[in-house]
């Protein structure tokens, strides 16, 4: 939170030009627990000045906090500190939050959020990895555009998943992805991070994301992915990108799931997980508007002299 407290420091001109011009003031960083600063008290007055100077701008708010803190130090002593942030959710434009997830819950926008105003970005990560109690931004997220959530089940995230045209997550498993898609009707961009396997058998029902252009799945740990992409109806996609961890099971026939989508593909880039028993010449055959095509391979691989 120091740039224009430095700025200040400069001499009592700059300090009066800096306290007066909320652009400055309208980001705010800061760590729940940080060595520089033990003092709760001292540190909620700064944010209650910082804020203030913040006039009447869209806030972008990112907290952050160390792990092995997070499991350690006490949560009760911040509340203060959460309920301040509370006060100002008629004018949250980007909320970042990382934090415990006692934390996490006790954010809770109460005043009344004017029409058309609210969250345009979310992101929601426990720093304990242990959410147990809902997180809820129902009242904040009627304009959320973009939302990432890391190791958090999704039924204990409250916002309005209808809206959201931007997903990314982190360290869930491939039935929860395959529920957000269902969540999301207006999505267009996608990322699937370290996607784990499914706890549970998939669900039989197929559905279509109609809007989605750009997919990814980054370091996935789920075997069974086609059985994921045979779900869906992909009929938007442009984009393509897959990079697995493990051995698919079974192999990737990407060449039934383009023909079934006839999607107007532009870009696609795999792995050698993921190429691993497929027939590239057949696959390509099915994607005629393809522009751009990457391919990760291991040593000795022959499907780039397939496809030549």
């Amino acid at each position: 939170m120091a740039a224009p407290l430095i700025l200040g420091a400069v001499c009592r001109t700059w300090r009066q030009i800096a306290w007066s011009t909320p652009e400055l003031w309208n980001s705010m960083f800061f760590e729940f627990w940080t060595d520089q600063c033990d003092d709760d008290a001292l540190r909620m007055e700064l944010v209650k000045e910082w804020l203030a100077r913040s006039g009447d701008l869209p806030l972008n708010i990112c907290t952050q906090c160390r792990r092995r803190k997070a499991r350690r130090a006490p949560v009760a002593s911040l509340f203060p500190l959460v309920d301040i942030l509370n006060s100002y959710a008629n004018r949250w434009q980007v909320l970042n939050l990382h934090a415990p997830s006692a934390l996490l819950a006790r954010f809770d926008p109460s005043s009344m959020i004017p029409e058309g105003s609210g969250l345009a970005e979310l992101t929601i990560e426990p720093a304990d990895y242990s959410l147990a109690c809902p997180v809820n931004l129902m009242s904040a997220t009627t304009t959320l555009r973009k939302l990432t959530i890391a190791g958090i089940p999704p039924s204990l995230v409250h916002v309005h998943f209808d809206q959201i045209m931007h997903l990314s997550t982190w360290y869930l498993s491939s039935d929860k992805c395959l529920w957000l898609l269902c969540l999301t009707p207006r999505l267009e961009e996608c990322t699937f991070a370290t996607m784990d396997r499914a706890r549970r058998d998939l669900p039989s029902d197929h559905f279509a994301v109609p809007n989605l252009r750009q997919l990814a799945f980054k370091g996935s740990w789920e075997r069974r992915l086609d059985v994921f992409l045979d779900k869906l109806d992909l009929p938007s996609l442009q984009r393509l990108e897959i990079s697995a961890k493990v051995d698919l099971e079974p192999p990737l026939d990407l060449a039934s799931h383009f023909a079934r989508w006839h999607c107007p593909l532009k870009m696609l880039s795999l792995s050698c997980c993921e190429t691993r028993g497929m027939d590239m010449k057949d696959m390509l055959s099915q994607i005629t508007t393809l522009e751009y095509l990457k391919l990760s391979l291991s040593e000795g691989s022959s499907v780039a002299c397939d496809v030549l």
